[in-house]
């Protein structure tokens, strides 16, 4: 997996550095059994269901050895189990209780945990809802929290962001659309204008090659009634693609007024 697959999907897909392993039954304790013997490979883990039994419990011993400060850095795990062992008297929930005792009483600074039991699910329901809980887990608050929108400024947004690249390892830049969809947002609202012509001039800056981010500036500039602002930016956004036949009725529309 990490000499061949991860090579490969990465040179043939547009990927990131933040990887998840994510396993359910026996592939729960493949995931596990990796962040014991190569934790470095991925940088979020889920076990979902974990089969400790495995083995006479290799993996629980595995892990009281393995968990340690200066191997575990800056790594996430989530784990649960459903109604196994409840009914059928196994072992199963109870080697759960045993790994999360183990992390626990580890205390390391370095990995981010979680366990999570699903008493009304089945080992074969549980999945959905665990997956689901799991990446709410590693991805706690990835779009931007309401807030009023004067105190929306670019500022509070890079800061975001800047936030999210360090806890993720990379930098994370905000979707176009997503601000520009913000932005138009911002326009509406009193006393938001600057806050949105910021926003577009941030675009801009993000991605400047694309001809929408220098047009929605643009229209900012307009709606906010700087119309040579407005015409340079319609300019930029036709010279990046001069087949914009909208771009070239708002420039007409604005050199017609003057």
């Amino acid at each position: 997996m990490g000499t061949e697959l991860i090579p490969y999907i990465d040179a043939h897909y547009k990927t990131q550095p933040f990887k998840i392993f994510a396993g359910h039954s026996f592939g729960g304790i493949t995931t596990i059994n990796c962040l014991l013997t190569q934790p470095d490979m991925f940088a979020a883990y889920i076990a979902i269901s974990p089969s400790f039994w495995w083995d006479r419990g290799y993996l629980l011993d595995l892990a009281d050895k393995q968990l340690k400060n200066d191997r575990i850095k800056n790594k996430m795990i989530f784990y649960s189990d459903a109604n196994e062992g409840m009914s059928d008297k196994s072992r199963f929930h109870t080697d759960l209780l045993k790994f999360d005792t183990i992390i626990n009483q580890k205390k390391l600074t370095g990995l981010e945990h979680k366990y999570v039991h699903y008493p009304e699910d089945s080992h074969m329901t549980e999945p959905i809802k665990a997956y689901y809980d799991a990446l709410r887990f590693i991805f706690p608050q990835w779009d931007l929290p309401d807030m009023d929108p004067k105190l929306l400024t670019p500022t509070v947004v890079k800061q975001h962001y800047q936030q999210l690249s360090k806890r993720y390892g990379y930098v994370i830049t905000p979707s176009e659309g997503n601000i520009n969809n913000l932005a138009m947002y911002l326009i509406t609202q009193q006393g938001a204008m600057d806050n949105a012509i910021g926003l577009l001039e941030m675009n801009t800056q993000n991605y400047p090659a694309s001809p929408t981010a220098f047009s929605q500036l643009g229209d900012g500039y307009l709606k906010k009634g700087d119309r040579s602002k407005a015409a340079i930016c319609y300019r930029k956004a036709l010279e990046l693609n001069p087949g914009l036949e909208n771009v070239k009725a708002k420039l007409a529309g604005i050199s017609g007024s003057r």
